[in-house]
């Protein structure tokens, strides 16, 4: 009688790990500023020196008068002329009449007594009790400047916007089964018991 023998093989399972990280984006809107810029500037006031003299007072204590009142007296004065003249002419028109026949030389009195020289008339000189107003403003020159302005608004984000694009994670895979094998290596042989 043989026996049969039976080999074994056992074969171990193998499995793969394979692992990867998160990947996360992060964007965040970097800090700024906003400039703002005033101009500045630059202003001149210029004021000339005066001088002014006001002698009203003393004009009008000397009697000196206005303009309006001159061109009135003056025509006043005119009318005076004329009629003076006018009444000169007739008186003298009516004496030529009178004693051309008695005088001779009437013609010739009468233009003496013209062409006389008039008395002159005596004036006191005036001094006036109050001086004239002097008032003198010396010049100005002024000078406003001003620099230029720089404003500065800064913008800083202190929030992120994150952003998931792979989450972490571990991929199995079975490589190979865990298997057995058995074989038989010598078959017994075959025996007829019925012979």
């Amino acid at each position: 009688m043989t026996i049969g023998r039976l080999d074994f093989q056992i074969t171990n399972a193998k499995i793969e790990f394979s692992s990867h990280n998160a990947l996360i984006d992060i964007h965040q809107i970097p800090p700024g500023y906003d400039m703002e810029r005033q101009k500045g500037k630059l202003d001149f006031e210029v004021q000339h020196s005066q001088l002014e003299v006001d002698s009203s007072n003393c004009r009008s204590e000397e009697g000196l008068k206005t303009t309006s009142e001159l061109i009135s007296d003056a025509a006043q004065e005119g009318l005076k002329s004329i009629r003076e003249f006018s009444s000169r002419m007739a008186s003298e028109g009516k004496e030529l009449l009178k004693n051309a026949v008695l005088d001779k030389h009437i013609i010739g009195k009468i233009a003496q007594q013209n062409s006389l020289p008039q008395q002159g008339q005596t004036v006191l000189a005036f001094i006036p009790s109050e001086p004239p107003k002097i008032n003198f403003t010396d010049n100005v020159f002024r000078i406003d400047a001003a620099p230029d302005t720089l404003n500065f608004n800064w913008n800083v984000t202190t929030q992120a916007e994150i952003t998931s694009i792979q989450q972490a994670g571990v991929d199995i895979r079975i490589k190979q089964y865990a298997k057995i094998e058995i074989n038989l290596i010598e078959n017994p042989p075959v025996v007829d018991v019925l012979g």
